[in-house]
């Protein structure tokens, strides 16, 4: 596989390789003496996963349809209500809040945001996000516990997390 790249020298302690919209950055110290191939060459394998998973994402969106619920914030709501019952756990309070690149999280003193463009998913979707950050409530961190826990609900959050990713492809357009 052939990867572009473009490479970018900052302050920054070590190297590190992102994707953004199909592009390849490396992004290397300022007084760092190893050519950006090395690195390149180190990750090929890891970047091909992800670009096999990225055009699998883009692929699954092309057959998606946005969604207007208006209700979404009931539907939220609602949706707490059972899982936090299930997992006998509260939550401080929910927030909602335009998010660039998730669509909800937990924070350390259990306050659950909410991404506002939950209101272009099918319902389906939005109850796994509401559960997911439930989990959350006991597991902060995307752990072993985390997943055994979420499995609970969701054996097939994979799929889920891959549909979510093709909707966040899908409303960036």
């Amino acid at each position: 596989m052939n990867i572009k790249t473009k490479i970018f020298r900052r302050n920054v302690k070590y190297p590190r390789i992102e994707i953004k919209n199909f592009e390849t950055r490396v992004i290397l110290p300022l007084r760092y003496n190893v050519p950006a191939d090395v690195i390149i060459n180190k990750y090929r394998a890891v970047l091909e996963e992800k670009y096999k998973y990225i055009n699998e994402v883009e692929k699954i969106s092309r057959n998606l349809r946005v969604v207007v619920n208006e209700n979404f914030i009931e539907d939220i709501k609602t949706y707490l209500e059972e899982f936090s019952k299930k997992l006998n756990i509260s939550y401080k309070s929910i927030v909602l809040r335009k998010m660039r690149k998730s669509w909800a999280s937990c924070t350390k003193n259990n306050v659950l945001v909410f991404n506002k463009n939950l209101k272009f998913l099918p319902k389906e979707l939005l109850k796994y996000v509401v559960c997911h950050e439930v989990c959350h409530l006991l597991e902060k961190k995307h752990n072993e516990n985390f997943y055994k826990l979420l499995n609970r609900f969701y054996k097939d959050h994979i799929y889920y997390t891959k549909l979510l990713d093709a909707y966040f492809v899908l409303l960036r357009k």
